[in-house]
């Protein structure tokens, strides 16, 4: 294992940010675009706009409804997120258009929302119905693929990640009010424990049906191969070498990299998935999320605030942390 430096690098604020210029996110924006962003409650999202090394924040897209609980999938401009007016669950489609789409026949108001790797599945759960609900032909004319029923697992779904297939569910259900997690497969064959006796953190590679678990119980992240067939696990990285705790999860857009995340401390692990060596590195902030942007090898480490936001680059070479610049209060209110 190797030890990386970290290059926090001062990113160029766009000319517009410094003059004041308001940037309208109401068409299409003009040049690259990093991904999206979401602030606490789910319920407004931002474009990051640029390049890495000189990004910044365009104004808050503009909905024609109010929504909350949103999750995005940068890889294909889209988010997810519940009406608050009904508890429908939507499409956004962050095209610019910015149009809504109802998901119908989708319980109203689920309690977990979940993306694949490559957004072309969502899983939704709803623990009035003890269903979880695939959805597929994602964001333009999305349906429901299959109906898993998970009435009989123990406690309530508090996260879980999806393949791309729509066809495998890793789901933590929380058995006490201690935050303890059990992790379950569920499939269309219906669902089963995966064994471990702690909190866990799981993500699925892209378009496959391996996964990197960050396992509590055992202080270690291990690679998952077939989770649903016999998932074959292999250690990549544990807290002997240098992670007080494993937080969160996260895999590139090509399944080349996995990254482990320590908030305790901020340090990251960045796993070769072919290799399965790992390079540690300090973010030098404050750990939130590890959220994987429209780029393939870029992260969003901490959260959307008036603080700037960090964004991890795990390019190949040596990984970099970048820096995006807040924006002003009056932007970040404006409607």
């Amino acid at each position: 294992m190797k030890s990386s430096r970290c290059f926090v690098l001062t990113v160029l604020v766009l000319i517009a940010m410094n003059t004041g210029t308001s940037m309208s996110f109401q068409r299409e924006p003009v040049g690259p675009t990093l991904g999206f962003t979401l602030d606490a409650a789910g319920s407004t999202i931002w474009p990051i706009i640029g390049i890495p090394g000189a990004a910044a924040f365009g104004d808050r897209v503009s909905l024609e409804r109010t929504i909350h609980g949103t999750v995005i999938s940068s890889p294909k401009n889209y988010a997810i997120g519940i009406s608050d007016d009904d508890g429908t669950l939507v499409a956004v489609l962050l095209n610019g258009q910015n149009a809504i789409t109802p998901i119908p026949g989708v319980s109203a108001n689920p309690d977990v929302i979940s993306i694949s790797p490559t957004g072309s599945a969502a899983a939704v759960y709803s623990a009035s119905t003890q269903t979880i609900e695939i959805i597929r032909s994602l964001p333009q004319s999305p349906e429901i693929l299959q109906e898993l029923d998970v009435s009989g697992i123990p406690g309530r779904a508090v996260n879980m990640t999806l393949s791309d297939d729509g066809a495998i569910a890793l789901v933590n259900f929380s058995l006490d009010e201690d935050s303890v997690t059990e992790l379950w497969i569920v499939d269309s064959s219906g669902p089963r424990s995966f064994g471990t006796q702690g909190s866990t953190t799981p993500a699925f590679f892209p378009n496959r049906h391996d996964a990197i678990i960050a396992d509590d119980a055992t202080q270690t992240a291990y690679i998952v191969r077939n989770v649903d067939q016999e998932a074959s696990r292999v250690g990549v990285v544990s807290v002997a070498d240098g992670l007080e705790a494993l937080s969160n999860v996260s895999v590139s857009g090509d399944g080349g990299a996995a990254v482990i995340a320590d908030n305790k401390t901020g340090t990251l692990a960045i796993v070769n998935a072919e290799t399965q060596q790992a390079t540690l590195m300090n973010c030098g902030c404050k750990l939130t999320g590890l959220y994987r942007l429209a780029r393939n090898s870029f992260f969003q480490l901490t959260s959307f605030s008036d603080e700037p936001v960090s964004i991890l680059d795990v390019t190949p070479g040596e990984p970099r942390v970048l820096i995006i610049p807040p924006l002003p209060p009056e932007r970040r209110t404006q409607p």
